[in-house]
């Protein structure tokens, strides 16, 4: 089997593959503080509505945010995922997932 390109350290490609796991589940942890915080908030300001009505609310604030964030990371920021796929939209694309 050939292989084209250097031969990387795996020890140094998993400690690098560790670390980008590690800052994806603190943004992911991050992001679960701030919705529930939201919710949260929401509840304690929408008393009278119910618990139901604030987590449509939070849904409706998180599908807004998050076809936002794909807009700028399609359009503007990011490069275009469908001519120039690899590392650098897999970059972005963590970062909305992270949200």
């Amino acid at each position: 089997m050939c292989r084209s390109g250097p031969i990387r350290d795996s020890a140094a490609t998993t400690e690098d593959h560790i670390e980008e796991m590690t800052s994806l589940i603190l943004q992911v942890a991050c992001s679960l503080i701030g919705w529930i915080s939201l919710y949260a908030s929401l509840c304690g300001l929408n008393g009278r509505r119910g618990y139901e009505w604030n987590c449509r609310l939070v849904t409706l604030f998180h599908g807004v945010l998050i076809v936002c964030l794909s807009a700028y990371v399609g359009f503007i920021d990011g490069p275009w995922p469908f001519t120039d796929p690899g590392d650098s939209v897999k970059r972005h694309l963590a970062q909305t997932l992270g949200t």
